[in-house]
């Protein structure tokens, strides 16, 4: 399985590949749907896609189109939960925590 894992920031876009436990293909460009096909043409097609997230419900959305068309691959959002994996939020509004801490 290949993996693209995605930090979808408010101005720039980061990605790696995740195969076997080894990062690459690693790469960062600004936040920019019109240039996937550019910056994307020499990565494989992921099996999945996981993403954190703090851009806008649009961007969200043309690069969730993006991926569906292009790959056929719906992007995994990852949120923070108020508990996950035996970690627990102290915050009392868990969307008040921010997702690269959370990831952390």
């Amino acid at each position: 399985m290949t993996t693209l894992l995605l930090d979808v920031g408010n101005s720039r876009l980061k990605w790696a590949y995740s195969k076997d436990g080894l990062l690459s293909d690693m790469g960062v460009m600004q936040r920019d749907v019109a240039s996937l096909a550019d910056a994307w043409a020499a990565v494989p097609v992921p099996t999945r896609i996981v993403a954190s997230s703090v851009a806008g419900e649009g961007h969200v959305a043309q690069l969730n189109e993006w991926c569906q068309n292009q790959w056929g691959v719906a992007i995994d959002y990852i949120r923070v939960e108020p508990d996950a994996m035996g970690l627990e939020l102290a915050y009392a509004n868990a969307e008040n925590f921010g997702i690269d801490r959370w990831l952390a």
